[in-house]
């Protein structure tokens, strides 16, 4: 049974009740913008009960309360009996296919915050076909965080209705969008930048 294997996530007091809503970012920078919308959402309902997560080390540091399993169904099925969400809210991306349909199985509303492709996630999804076009419709709603990104969505087939050019979420108080429209394009700037990352 599910109880003889090994967790391939990190269990924690916050993932073992029932939740309102998951919120989910790959790491710090994700969990940071989410956190942002958090705010605001929170203000208008200050009841909800929402459990942060990442998929790393550093996105737990930056404040996310547990780390999401690997996309395996059985240990998706441990996670969603525990928490039990109303919704799942992703950021920027993270559309591992045994996620998407675990939540689906269970009628879970799916949204994506920021949503951006970049050119080599286009031609995968693009690669994909229909496979691709039946996973992608499993999520409810695209806020895009560009024009690029919104047209990118539904040139892969995403309906349209689902789809709203709602800005980037990185910079929430200087720009409504990226910098650049299209997908996964760099930002401008006259001096010289430092970028520090991982990766796996």
């Amino acid at each position: 049974g599910l109880e003889a294997l090994p967790l391939p996530w990190s269990p924690s007091p916050a993932a073992e009740d029932p939740v309102d809503l998951i919120v989910h970012g790959a790491s710090a920078g994700e969990v940071r913008a989410a956190a942002c919308w958090l705010e605001t959402l929170q203000q208008g309902r200050p009841h909800l009960k929402i459990l942060r997560t990442a998929g790393t080390a550093t996105g737990l540091e930056a404040g996310a309360e547990a780390r999401l399993p690997r996309d395996l169904p059985y240990a998706l099925d441990a996670f969603f009996e525990r928490t039990q969400p109303q919704g799942l809210v992703l950021t920027e991306g993270e559309l591992w296919p045994n996620l998407l349909l675990a939540a689906a199985k269970r009628s879970i509303p799916i949204g994506v915050l920021g949503a951006r492709l970049s050119p080599a996630s286009l031609r995968l999804w693009a690669w994909a076909g229909q496979s691709g076009r039946d996973i992608l419709g499993l999520v409810t709603a695209w806020a895009a965080a560009s024009r690029g990104d919104h047209d990118a969505l539904i040139k892969l087939g995403v309906p349209p209705e689902r789809v709203r050019h709602t800005g980037w979420l990185k910079w929430p108080t200087l720009h409504s969008s990226p910098p650049s429209e299209g997908p996964g394009t760099r930002v401008p700037n006259r001096r010289p930048t430092l970028v520090l990352g991982n990766v796996y």
